[in-house]
């Protein structure tokens, strides 16, 4: 097999650890711990791909990236959790056991519906202290009217 590279990504420079990257279950985003306490964030941008040949941009290179400051050691693992959702279905199998009220009822259908059941992305980031630490990013909730226009 011959492998090549599509795309660079450039961050913090690890001198002495080997901290691996991994991408978001959506495949959005890239992400790795650094010996510098933060973990980096970069948007996978495959757009490179459609730049015209006359374009004086690097189409190999993506030097946009986030640092996050996580910790106060070694961020040796920042990974984005697979499936954020998971965590919300079984808070509702839990809640499903307990007496239904209306409220209840109300509840679950607000969790269920497509604005409330997306998370955002979910990172977990352990130093090499074995500190770990759990960050959520919300994304940004969908109206009804807004997601009644995007499903049509």
């Amino acid at each position: 097999r011959d492998y090549h590279t599509l795309c660079k990504y450039r961050g913090f420079l690890n001198e002495t650890s080997q901290i691996r990257a991994s991408f978001s279950a959506t495949g959005r985003y890239l992400i790795s711990g650094s010996e510098n306490c933060f973990f980096y964030i970069w948007r996978k941008q495959m757009d490179f791909l459609n730049v015209s040949r006359f374009s004086s941009t690097r189409k190999d290179r993506n030097n946009c990236w986030e640092a996050i400051k996580a910790h106060d050691a070694v961020v040796t693992v920042a990974i984005f959790l697979p499936n954020p959702d998971l965590l919300l279905d079984r808070r509702l199998r839990r809640n499903s056991g307990r007496r239904r009220t209306g409220t209840d009822h109300a509840m679950r259908m607000k969790m269920s519906s497509k604005a409330a059941t997306y998370w955002g992305e979910v990172i977990v980031s352990a130093d090499c202290n074995g500190c770990i630490r759990v960050f959520k990013n919300r994304a940004p909730l969908i109206t009804a009217a807004a997601s009644a226009h995007t499903d049509s």
